[in-house]
């Protein structure tokens, strides 16, 4: 290594003098210069006296001319005071220049290659005197001239933190349902998130490799049924129509086990909060828009028993994660009866407060009346900072890591100051972001992390804030109607199959995933769902029939034979009604409830005829019902004639012959002459 170029400002010319000594580059209109990509590979997590800064950084030749003469020159720029200096030094030179080293480099980079650089310099120095971030630049030269600039921070530590930065970081592992009714699954991302480098792999490598810090993980209900689902094999549709099968222990099964296994050890340390998702992952302000809140005790606890039975761990209660962060008043205040007191948001959920943000505390109160709760806010600079740079996975760490260091920095021995991180639902960040930042906060000593459930304790009193009126997605009106007409025909079903337990309880599970928020912008997909089990439920009542003769009565009074035939396999419960003339009576009332418990079963019904003649009547098989209006299993038409006469009618009849008879013979009796 040559002589490093100290503070000063002799050294500062001739570091200048390094890098502008070279002739002028012509104008893009005369020259193109070669186009060479720069990505970091590696970097010290924190260095100090003794600690050197290591740094790693691959170049790429994307140009079709040699690039030769090759050096690099590393400078280290004096320490930023505040976090929009620490971000605009990710882009520009924004303070002096403090040390700058040349490396020289053999060979050259030809069209298409990739080389890897690897620099190594000593910090002693910078005569640092202070925990500091500094900036600093990495340029590679062809002949002097800068070809191309990578731009990082670095952690500098003087002695051991006594007052580090509470962090509470929140992982939420999810997917949108492709899980069909029939057990088969559509067109969707699940087989490559689980893959070898997938997102969802990526994320449980880098939680696994996590020992002793303390990390909220939000586990999703729906991945977790499907993954299970695919582990013992399954049928999948693409998007083309193409279906395929996977067999137990390959490709996606056997992802999904793994992931599984990966899930299970990660919700096992004691340093883990594990947080369940409702069954379905809903929206709850659309659930309680849509008429159906009713729904959402039971959806929460499903989905914690369907992590807690996978998982083999138990969710915390009363810490949340709202999918999407869908939070609004009427919903807080259902949470809040519901037990729940800490919900983990997204960093732009509350509006930003004017002027700096730097210090604002993670924990909020957040109101609807007199209804509170605490919420957790992720900082908005982190966020933003974490999806600038996605280009190059690393260097977003590093300069993700290099935000919550500036929020030390500024008040760096203050106690009680905390900051929060969320990588949400929807992907926001490359894949190969997760294992390097996991390393490297799990490698910062300035960090403390803390669940969630500690932070505000740690932090203060928060402040109060209106929860904010957002209305949020909904449900297609007519995907709505459809849904609750859904659940009125199960809600029949379930009272007439009372032998079918199992059946009724499908049926339920796919009307309560038929809430998904996913079908809020996919209703297509939710209606598959829907027309299930109206399907299920139309074939059920189509296996019950009535069969009925032409019955004739002789006398007033007879018996009426009907056979009901059931072919579910199952018991049923279910009402026969009778409409009729009013001329033909039903002695014990014109409904019947039965069970059929067999495959057929044959009645029979007393009747009274008021007169001769032909009557039909209307056979109605019904649901059985307390207050709403039933379902129609089946419905007959059948046929009663009436030989009998009525006995007085008759008697009257023969008197009023007889009198007439006799009125009439009165005319051939001889009569007594005058």
């Amino acid at each position: 290594m040559g002589r490093i170029v100290a503070r000063g400002g002799l050294a500062l010319c001739i570091a200048l003098l390094l890098l502008t000594a070279a002739p002028v580059i012509p104008s893009a209109q005369g020259q193109t210069a070669p186009a060479v990509t720069l990505r970091l590979l590696a970097e010290s997590t924190w260095t100090g006296p003794t600690r050197p800064l290591v740094l790693a950084f691959s170049a790429t030749n994307e140009s079709t001319t040699a690039i030769g003469t090759l050096s690099v020159v590393l400078s280290i720029w004096a320490p930023t005071r505040s976090r929009s200096a620490y971000e605009l030094s990710l882009k520009e030179d924004v303070t002096a220049v403090l040390l700058s080293q040349p490396f020289p480099q053999s060979g050259s980079l030809l069209p298409g290659q990739t080389r890897t650089f690897t620099l190594r310099q000593h910090l002693d120095l910078l005569h640092a005197t202070d925990n500091a971030l500094y900036p600093i630049k990495a340029q590679l030269l062809s002949a002097d001239v800068p070809v191309a600039t990578l731009r990082t921070p670095m952690i500098f530590l003087i002695e051991t933190p006594q007052v580090p930065l509470n962090l509470t970081w929140t992982w939420v592992l999810s997917d949108p349902i492709q899980l069909e009714p029939d057990g088969s699954f559509g067109p969707g991302p699940i087989e490559l998130d689980i893959a070898p480098g997938g997102r969802l792999d990526l994320m449980t490598r880098a939680l696994e490799g996590l020992r002793t810090d303390a990390v909220d993980v939000v586990v999703s209900s729906v991945l977790v049924e499907e993954l299970r689902r695919m582990t013992t094999g399954y049928r999948i549709v693409d998007a083309s129509g193409a279906a395929r099968t996977v067999a137990p222990r390959t490709g996606g099964a056997a992802d999904a086990e793994r992931i599984l296994g990966a899930l299970g050890r990660i919700a096992a340390r004691p340093q883990t909060e594990l947080v369940a998702t409702p069954l379905g992952d809903p929206s709850e302000p659309a659930l309680i828009r849509a008429g159906l809140s009713a729904d959402i005790p039971t959806l929460a606890g499903e989905g914690s028993s369907v992590i807690a039975a996978a998982l083999h761990a138990q969710p915390v209660e009363h810490l949340v994660r709202p999918m999407a962060s869908a939070l609004n008043g009427p919903s807080l205040v259902r949470l809040v009866r519901s037990g729940v007191d800490t919900v983990l948001l997204d960093a732009n959920f509350m509006p930003s407060p004017p002027g700096l943000r730097e210090t604002a505390s993670p924990i909020v109160q957040l109101a609807s009346g007199s209804t509170e709760l605490t919420g957790l806010l992720p900082d908005p600079g982190v966020a933003v900072v974490a999806t600038t740079y996605q280009a190059d996975p690393a260097l977003d760490a590093h300069a993700t890591l290099g935000e919550l260091a500036a929020t030390w920095l500024e008040l760096p021995g203050t106690a009680g100051r905390g900051a929060a991180i969320l990588f949400p639902e929807q992907p926001q960040l490359p894949s190969a972001f997760f294992g390097p930042f996991a390393a490297l906060v799990g490698g910062s000593p300035w960090l403390a992390p803390v669940p969630a459930t500690g932070l505000a304790a740690l932090v203060g009193t928060p402040e109060r804030e209106t929860v904010p009126n957002r209305l949020g997605a909904s449900f297609p009106s007519d995907y709505l109607a459809r849904l609750k007409d859904a659940r009125a025909s199960w809600g029949h079903f379930a009272d007439t199959a009372v032998g079918a337990t199992a059946l009724v309880e499908t049926l339920r599970q796919r009307l309560l995933l038929a809430e998904s928020s996913t079908f809020m912008t996919v209703p297509a997909s939710g209606d598959r769902y829907v027309s299930s089990v109206l399907d299920a439920v139309h074939a059920a009542y189509g296996a019950i029939r009535i069969s009925t003769t032409q019955v004739t009565l002789t006398s007033r009074s007879g018996v009426l034979p009907l056979t009901l035939t059931n072919a579910t396999g199952y018991a049923v419960k279910v009402v026969l009604r009778f409409v009729a003339d009013r001329r033909l009576v039903f002695e014990q009332g014109d409904s019947y409830p039965v069970l059929l418990s067999g495959s057929s079963r044959t009645l029979t019904f007393r009747v009274r005829a008021e007169t001769t003649g032909r009557f039909p009547i209307t056979v109605d098989l019904e649901t059985p019902s307390n207050a709403s209006t039933p379902d129609t299993i089946a419905q007959t038409v059948m046929v009663v004639r009436s030989t009998a006469y009525n006995k007085v009618a008759l008697v009257v009849t023969i008197g009023a012959a007889l009198f007439l008879a006799a009125w009439w013979g009165r005319r051939f009796l001889p009569r007594k002459s005058h």
